[in-house]
């Protein structure tokens, strides 16, 4: 059994073993570089249920630069408490990262004022990482982090 799942709402493959995204595309060096595990793609879309291919890294740096907020998590993706900037959507996970964001982007604002708690997602690694804003976790458990603490 190859550790792969996929979510059919937002056509994406998960690795169930790093918990992380895989672009189609990337799948058999992520199984053979990370895992140690030699497959087929045929094995993969058979595991998985699929007959189409699931996003590639292609439509996935396309999608990620066009959202910043999803309705629901990415199954097999860990969510955890986050910071969303009220101005633009951006979202990161503490107030050093969030501060960064208003020096470069909204330099006449104050980062308290223009903040709020959030639950986040970061669905890739490598070249696509972004975190995302979750609106509905319900089903995944919230991985809390102790240095979030902006009040």
């Amino acid at each position: 059994m190859l550790p792969l799942q996929v979510d059919l709402r937002y056509n994406v493959a998960v690795c169930t073993g790093c918990c992380t995204g895989l672009a189609f595309d990337h799948i058999q060096s992520h199984l053979r570089m990370v895992h140690g595990i030699r497959v087929q793609l045929d094995a993969v879309m058979e595991q998985l249920n699929i007959e189409a291919c699931t996003l590639s890294s292609a439509e996935i740096k396309t999608w990620m630069s066009e959202v910043w907020v999803l309705p629901n998590a990415i199954k097999g993706v860990p969510v955890r408490a986050g910071i969303a900037c009220k101005e633009c959507q951006h979202s990161a996970p503490d107030i050093t990262s969030m501060k960064v964001h208003f020096s470069n982007r909204h330099p006449d604002l104050k980062t308290k004022d223009n903040i709020m708690k959030c639950n986040i997602q970061m669905p890739f690694q490598g070249r696509l990482k972004k975190h995302i804003q979750i609106e509905d976790a319900e089903g995944h458990e919230v991985e809390m982090d102790a240095g979030n603490d902006w009040k």
